[in-house]
């Protein structure tokens, strides 16, 4: 029975277990596919794999949408619009998988 038990631990190190939504994680590669380590604004502690959508990347960004390799990106014009970026700081146009400016403010 030990030899079965033992067996499964190392299979499970071998295929390279990843956390699931809500496990702790330190950097993207913790997290399962398709989500992202969700770490606190002042980057004390662990974060936290989340799926892109409910990330703070997200919210802020627009970096909503899941991409091979545990990436987000701003997939959709849409991931841009519902950004805080853009309706704070114009960042609404989808750009290589970014959310940009269109019009860059002119500093006097």
């Amino acid at each position: 029975m030990s030899r079965f038990v033992a067996l499964i631990f190392l299979f499970a190190l071998i295929s390279g277990c990843k956390a699931g939504p809500g496990k702790p994680c330190e950097t993207v590669d913790d997290c399962a596919s398709e989500l992202l380590c969700d770490l606190p604004v002042n980057l004390q502690g662990p974060g936290v794999c989340r799926p892109c959508r409910e990330a703070r990347l997200c919210k802020q960004w627009g970096i909503c949408t899941p991409v091979r390799g545990g990436r987000c990106i701003a997939g959709s014009i849409d991931d841009c619009l519902q950004s805080t970026n853009c309706q704070q700081l114009g960042a609404c146009t989808l750009k290589g998988g970014m959310c940009v400016q269109t019009k860059i403010p002119q500093l006097r």
